[in-house]
């Protein structure tokens, strides 16, 4: 029996098409409960990929770095993290995940544990010592926020294409990051 192992690396441009496809198929499943047909329809890969390539150099610029997951070879989840945006949370929190999407066949498989330490690690490179991140509570990703950080430190409301979610903010009081080494997780 073969052991599949994974690896964490920063993102380069041409992992792109792989991030904007687990972006959407993460957000749909996330989301489908939440919108109409109509809009889940409305997020496609190509639309993704088109502001992933825009916006891509500022994505990863400014301390600001983005990751991919890859299992076997193949992108399975990014997540890319920086200063906190929100000011009222920046009182406490100076760093911030702002992303973290697993492709949908490979969640529960720890890809989002492993890019979340890679970030956090990033984040502590930088000098942030506290962590947080907004996550709309009808997502089941909240769960494991729920679980892993402290929180809901703060609540608030996003729209969406016209419907309102409700968002929790979840933080670290301390980022505990493990030493470097290889980023080959079996």
């Amino acid at each position: 029996m073969e052991v599949s192992s994974m690896h964490i690396r920063e993102t380069v441009r041409e992992d792109l098409p792989a991030v904007a496809d687990i972006h959407v198929k993460a957000w749909r499943k996330e989301a489908r409960h939440l919108f109409s047909a109509d809009t889940m329809a409305s997020w496609t890969v190509e639309d993704r990929l088109r502001k992933w390539e825009k916006n891509f150099a500022g994505a990863t610029s400014g301390g600001t770095k983005m990751y991919t997951a890859e299992q076997d070879g193949k992108v399975v989840g990014f997540g890319l993290g920086g200063t906190m945006r929100d000011a009222k949370l920046r009182i406490r929190y100076t760093g911030e995940v702002y992303a973290l999407f697993i492709h949908p066949d490979y969640q529960e498989r720890g890809a989002g544990t492993k890019l979340l330490e890679e970030i956090m690690g990033h984040l502590q490179e930088i000098g942030h010592k506290r962590a947080a991140l907004w996550v709309p509570s009808s997502f089941s990703s909240a769960s494991y926020f729920q679980k892993h950080a402290q929180g809901p430190l703060m609540e608030d409301e996003t729209t969406i294409k016209g419907t309102t979610l409700k968002e929790e903010a979840y933080g670290w009081d301390k980022i505990i990051v493990q030493p470097k080494q290889e980023k080959t997780y079996m």
